[in-house]
């Protein structure tokens, strides 16, 4: 048995050592995401999500939180998978989910590498595999593949639909054409941002269709143009005011103080690739390929000049995902074109050859091997450490929540500045959660602004209140708030930063 597993393996390795290799760093890739999938409790956005699609899935309300008016993508979409996902395990099954589509996006960087089809299929197989590579180890990626958002499934479909369109060319029928737009139009609506994507690539399928026979362009605008243009006024129809409210409420939120904010972040989540791109660009471009160069940073800019553009720093660093995923082939075809091309005449060299011994030929490639495999692993401890940073970024609230669902009854009502998180904790204590209030918004006494806060806190509406201690001096509206607090709350618990105040009266 042992004998024919030999032969098996070596009989693979001679026929498809590339999809061997990417074999190899998709599992390992695996293996890093599963690994301590709890490493925190809920981030404010995966547990909003949660709720809404619970409230939605379960309930038919879409509507309590006007998700449509804040939530960047339709809320019928990502939160109901996600609580699909919770319903299972918990936060790590929702977060599992996501793993699923982080692998699933690292093999379409790979089918993406080998479509592009630049050189020939061995430079193509080994630059898709170092694609795979570059993607699969990224901080970012494997940030936003652990986190339960719907940024990692829009970036899954946006790439999706752009390796359709670009496969459609071996079809003499619609239907791939009609997949890219299924994929590109949910990719949209899963997440608005990927809309931001949609001028270049329809100038780049005009470039790609010149070179197509005329029967592609009639089935291309049949199956691919004509539904883009239905869906978009649909969707224009249906959607359009909650769109514009959400651009008009959003469009100032998370402004940069300074530009090098923005230059530090995209080169703390980039840089490696980044840096990676410019000797790339150079050997494509010496090679003849500056129209696919140029495509490719196209594609890679377009996150990085938006959110310049506007100021806004804002989940810049997830929305870099994009610009790694759009990198990597680039870099992937740098390094492929190296080892295949600058590397063999290194060791040919008629001044290496006559040098006798280890620092002879042999020698030479074993050490541009272990160079290679050096700069790799640097690569993967870089990204785990920025990874773990990320990761890091919130704190931990489960003392908080566990001490908040032992103690708040089903009537109770709580104003809570940890938002989303403390409302998915205490979901099945008080439902629906209309008496659990965040600092974004209020209604009581005719009033929606701080009066309706102090109000409420005057009339000790509220049983229970919960502030964060480090983030008080920060809100204006909590620092308003405070003597009101002190007259008719009693501080009950602290956890870490975090206070609750219980009602004098309860």
């Amino acid at each position: 048995m042992w004998i024919t597993v030999r032969k098996y393996i070596a009989q693979a390795i001679k026929n498809e050592p590339y999809e061997l290799l990417f074999f190899g760093v998709f599992m390992a890739s695996f293996l890093l995401l599963i690994t301590n999938l709890n490493y925190n409790t809920a981030f404010n956005d995966e547990a909003i999500y949660i709720v809404v699609g619970r409230m939605g899935l379960y309930t038919s309300d879409w509507f309590s939180y006007g998700a449509n008016q804040w939530m960047a993508g339709l809320p019928y979409i990502y939160p109901t998978l996600t609580t699909l996902a919770y319903e299972t395990t918990g936060l790590l099954g929702a977060r599992f989910l996501n793993v699923i589509f982080g692998l699933m996006l690292i093999e379409e960087v790979f089918r993406f590498t080998r479509l592009l089809r630049i050189f020939d299929d061995t430079t193509n197989h080994l630059a898709a595999v170092i694609a795979a590579f570059l993607v699969g180890f990224s901080a970012i990626v494997m940030y936003v593949s652990r986190l339960a958002t719907y940024d990692i499934l829009s970036f899954l479909l946006l790439l999706t639909g752009v390796n359709s369109f670009i496969k459609a060319g071996s079809f003499a029928n619609g239907k791939y054409y009609f997949i890219s737009f299924f994929c590109l139009f949910f990719a949209f609506l899963t997440k608005i941002i990927v809309g931001i994507y949609f001028p270049v690539l329809f100038v780049l399928s005009l470039l790609i269709l010149r070179k197509r026979p005329p029967e592609h362009k009639r089935v291309a605008m049949t199956y691919f143009y004509a539904p883009f243009l239905i869906g978009t006024l649909l969707y224009g129809y249906f959607h359009l005011q909650s769109f514009l409210t959400f651009v008009q409420t959003h469009k100032d939120e998370g402004k940069s103080e300074n530009l090098g904010e923005l230059v530090r972040l995209i080169a703390y989540v980039a840089g490696p690739l980044l840096v990676a791109a410019i000797p790339s660009s150079v050997l494509l471009a010496l090679r003849g390929k500056k129209r696919e160069m140029i495509a490719l940073l196209a594609l890679a800019a377009v996150i990085p000049v938006f959110h310049i553009a506007l100021n806004r720093l804002a989940t810049l660093d997830k929305h870099l995902t994009l610009t790694v995923v759009f990198l990597s082939p680039l870099a992937g075809y740098g390094v492929s074109l190296f080892l295949r091309s600058v590397m063999p005449k290194l060791v040919n060299a008629k001044a290496i050859r006559h040098i006798p011994g280890r620092m002879g030929a042999i020698g030479l490639r074993l050490t541009l091997v272990i160079a290679v495999c050096t700069v790799g692993l640097l690569y993967v401890i870089r990204s785990l450490a920025v990874r773990n940073d990320f990761e890091n970024g919130w704190k931990n609230t489960e003392d908080l929540q566990e001490y908040l669902y032992q103690n708040v009854k089903p009537n109770d009502k709580v104003l809570t500045q940890e938002g989303a998180v403390v409302i998915l904790a205490l979901y099945d204590n008080i439902f629906p959660p209309n008496n659990i209030v965040t600092f974004d918004w209020i209604d009581y006494s005719g009033f929606t602004d701080e009066r309706g806060y102090r109000q409420a806190i005057r009339d000790r509406y509220f049983d229970f209140i919960e502030l964060d201690r480090e983030h008080r001096d920060e809100n204006s509206l909590v620092q308003a708030m405070l003597p009101d607090i002190a007259q008719h709350y009693t501080l009950v618990k602290s956890i870490g930063s975090f206070e609750i105040y219980e009602n004098n009266n309860k």
